[in-house]
């Protein structure tokens, strides 16, 4: 399904004929099995250029809706890889993971080696606390919170030269999302693919949790950020909103958040947090080509909470929702071949060096 009328979404879908199909790889069919075989799929090692980014304290900025009074000061990280073969860079690529990502995420890394062999130089973004991050605040990291990725944009864009794109994935390309519309035309970005963007946080939990598959992936994702909470506990526990034992005791990833991520954010629950980060009320205002991927069947964020009203109503939007795919974000098309996804997503930001380059 194509949601779109623009002149770009005419353009991207002449150009880009593999967004017209996606097929699973047999045997892989169902929302909850293409996950799982996504996540057990071998990556490729990378030799990364390391780059640590220290972020010094900063007030909020004025408006800003999902973002403390004072933001602590902390770290965050790029990792860089070249184009292969030593070839000049067509672009950068900076690639924004999920839930608990970074760049050594599995996806992150086949994104990453089929960006170089593409011939966009890559900076893989790790988060504060994860990666090798020190997190020397009890200040993590949410879906709405874009302060920290706004000044790592502005850090690549004032360290390289040529056209910076990005691709953001699950929770990652809701901050993503988010920050294209709060920016709009200042947005140092040429163009985006957001994969797997939960729009709607709030339908998008409900909904999860609604059938047997969204259940079972909320376990999971409660047990990755557990494991996060075990790793900063010492740290987490100096805030003086947060009550380790409740958080240890979520068993849900709104409970999570009702007790992480509420407090760290100023907001009053869960819910208040999911309607203030939610990226959908600043769709309309994103100014630069971007493509957003979905797949109906995606247990964590069912097609059902995207709304395809938002992207008919800004010719700079283009929205793709195949049938099959779940919350894998590769979309394999063969057990352990390329990534569909990735080559979609490259060829669409690829439209926009050829335009600039004929220009």
């Amino acid at each position: 399904t194509h949601a779109a009328a623009s002149h770009m979404a005419k353009l991207v879908l002449s150009r880009v004929p593999k967004l017209k199909c996606y097929r699973p790889p047999f045997p892989v069919y169902g929302g909850l099995l293409q996950t799982v075989v996504a996540e057990l799929t071998w990556a490729p090692s990378l030799e990364y250029r390391h780059e640590v980014i220290p972020l010094p304290s900063m007030p909020a900025p004025e408006g800003s809706s999902c973002c403390p009074e004072t933001v602590p000061a902390g770290e965050v990280s790029l990792d860089w890889l070249e184009p292969e073969d030593g070839k000049k860079a067509i672009g950068t690529l900076l690639l924004v993971p999920g839930l608990t990502g970074s760049s050594e995420t599995g996806f992150i890394r086949r994104a990453a080696e089929s960006a170089t062999r593409a011939g966009f130089r890559v900076a893989a973004y790790s988060p504060r606390g994860r990666g090798s991050n020190e997190l020397k605040t009890p200040f993590l990291y949410c879906a709405g919170y874009t302060e920290d990725l706004k000044r790592v944009i502005n850090h690549i864009a004032d360290s390289v030269e040529g056209e910076l794109y990005a691709m953001g994935y699950s929770l990652g390309s809701s901050k993503l999302a988010k920050l294209l519309g709060e920016q709009g035309e200042q947005c140092r970005l040429d163009a985006a693919v957001c994969l797997a963007c939960p729009i709607d946080l709030l339908s998008a939990s409900t909904l999860m949790r609604s059938t047997i598959s969204g259940r079972l992936l909320d376990c999971v994702l409660v047990r990755s950020l557990q494991e996060v909470r075990d790793a900063h506990e010492e740290i987490l526990s100096q805030h003086p909103g947060i009550d380790l034992d409740r958080v240890e005791s979520a068993r849900t990833l709104a409970e999570f958040d009702h007790e992480t991520v509420a407090p760290m954010f100023n907001f009053a629950s869960a819910s208040e947090y999911y309607r203030y980060a939610s990226s959908g009320l600043h769709l309309s205002k994103v100014a630069i080509p971007t493509m957003f991927l979905h797949a109906h069947n995606d247990p964590i964020i069912p097609g059902d909470a995207v709304r395809m009203d938002d992207f008919l109503s800004n010719p700079n939007l283009i929205s793709i929702m195949t049938h099959q795919g779940g919350h894998s974000m590769d979309w394999f098309e063969k057990l352990g071949s390329t990534s569909w996804s990735s080559a979609v997503s490259l060829e669409f930001l690829k439209c926009f060096v050829d335009s600039r380059e004929r220009a």
